[in-house]
């Protein structure tokens, strides 16, 4: 080991007085925020949600039980960073780990509560009641247009797909609670894969699989992973981006094409990745003055024109439509900035707040740390999470997502997040300790929020 890497391997990611500093500076900021916007929403004559930017959540004293889960959770977590410093564990090993723990984090709330409640919500708003009531898929399909204004709320602002999918999961696994562990499972080992396969493209293979258990342990991660379509979403999308980037431009290109198809089939999102690769290759060839990839994007533009026409003539449905139908749901009185300004800017702030806060103080000081890095290493991963963050923010400037609900639905933001962390990780080289400390710091309070709320939608 040479004199620069063992200077590396001697600093501290966070020193004891930062991680102690930092916390406290989390609590205070987010307890200013909510006086200091509960004061602006005062000024207004409006209201705002208690424990405002987290939308949707019910604050909660755990159990004894539920303590008791917790404190295992976490003992049995440093047994398992015990055991990976001696054994190495491949990417197999990380993934069943995060599985399990997703799984411990949401048994806190008890199995019903914690497995059966995602997936059915309260109410009737989820795809659950809606799927329980089709008799004939391709009936369902064919008259969705008419009946979309009639449905549960959920159906009425989703694809056809979205439904189909949780009548395709009953008629596998009958109960709530196994869907809800299906759809973590699908999503766990299938979001990981291609994650760490991106990232392997350019970061060494330890720490694409050091940054792939940290996905894993976001907060975010652990709370929405379960029973959430958008768990499947942020997979596919993954997948896109896996496959856009292949070396292989037949079979990359194909692959891509077919995972749009499946987006587009379960949520109108497809425009997030359809923006995405456009604003991607906007900016490269702005930097390279080449504009070779956009045949690519043509041919996908194409295939998706195709599969909404085929869509139209065999199932008489009109995506279009549908896709119209949902922005107004969002939007019932038209476009907010006009209809409700207060209300367009408290959520838009929310939007973007939730995000960060389910994401971590920890993490997002390493975002910052590693943009620099990534940006001089590899401009198409810098180019790829600045589209990601422009399109979103485009869309939330476009009335997007209501209050409560990007931390779960934006699930898709996060791999990218995580982009600047793993060249940072990868420009230095932190000891084992140093990098676990990291990883107890997420898990913690990821732990804690399970803890102290339920975040039910």
């Amino acid at each position: 080991m040479n004199q620069t890497n063992l200077k590396q391997s001697e600093t501290e990611i966070f020193s004891e007085k930062e991680i102690i500093l930092i916390s406290l500076v989390f609590i205070g900021f987010w307890i200013g925020i909510n006086i200091f916007f509960r004061f602006i929403a005062s000024f207004f004559n409006r209201g705002l949600s208690t424990y405002w930017p987290v939308g949707k959540v019910e604050p909660m004293i755990p159990s004894i039980l539920g303590i008791i889960i917790a404190i295992s959770i976490f003992f049995g977590f440093l047994i398992i960073l015990k055991l990976n410093s001696k054994y190495d564990f491949n990417l197999y090993y990380i993934i069943l780990i995060g599985i399990v723990l997703i799984m411990g984090t949401n048994i806190i709330h008890g199995l019903w509560k914690g497995f059966v409640t995602p997936n059915e919500g309260s109410g009737g708003l989820t795809f659950h009641w809606e799927a329980l009531e089709i008799v004939n898929p391709y009936d369902f399909i064919r008259t969705h247009n008419d009946r979309q204004e009639n449905m549960h709320l959920h159906a009425r602002t989703h694809p056809p797909g979205a439904v189909l999918l949780y009548y395709l999961l009953y008629k596998i696994f009958f109960f709530s609670g196994l869907i809800s562990a299906a759809i973590l499972i699908i999503s766990a080992v299938f979001s990981s894969y291609f994650l760490y396969k991106i990232l392997k493209r350019e970061i060494n293979e330890g720490i694409s699989l050091y940054i792939t258990f940290l996905f894993l342990l976001i907060p975010a991660i652990q709370v929405y992973y379960l029973a959430n379509i958008y768990a499947i979403v942020t997979t596919l999308i993954l997948g896109v981006i896996y496959f856009y980037m292949h070396p292989n431009n037949k079979i990359g290109l194909s692959v891509t094409i077919v995972f749009l198809f499946l987006i587009a089939s379960l949520t109108f999102m497809l425009v997030f990745v359809l923006g995405l690769l456009f604003c991607f290759e906007s900016l490269k060839s702005f930097k390279t003055k080449s504009i070779k990839n956009f045949f690519n994007l043509y041919i996908i533009s194409l295939c998706l024109f195709i599969f909404f026409v085929v869509f139209l003539v065999l199932f008489d449905f009109n995506y279009i439509v549908s896709f119209l139908y949902a922005s107004k749901e969002e939007n019932p009185q038209g476009f907010r900035l006009f209809a409700d300004p207060y209300d367009y800017f408290i959520t838009r702030i929310e939007d973007i707040l939730e995000i960060l806060f389910f994401f971590g103080p920890f993490l997002f000081i390493l975002l910052k740390r590693g943009i620099p890095i990534m940006k001089k290493e590899s401009p198409d991963f810098h180019l790829l999470m600045v589209s990601a963050i422009i399109i979103l923010l485009t869309l939330f400037l476009a009335g997007v997502y209501q209050t409560g609900e990007t931390a779960r639905a934006c699930s898709y933001i996060y791999p990218f997040l995580l982009f600047p962390i793993a060249f940072y990780f990868n420009d230095n080289n932190f000891s084992l300790k140093e990098k676990n400390k990291l990883l107890i710091l997420v898990f913690v309070q990821a732990i804690m929020m399970q803890a102290m709320g339920y975040y039910k939608w």
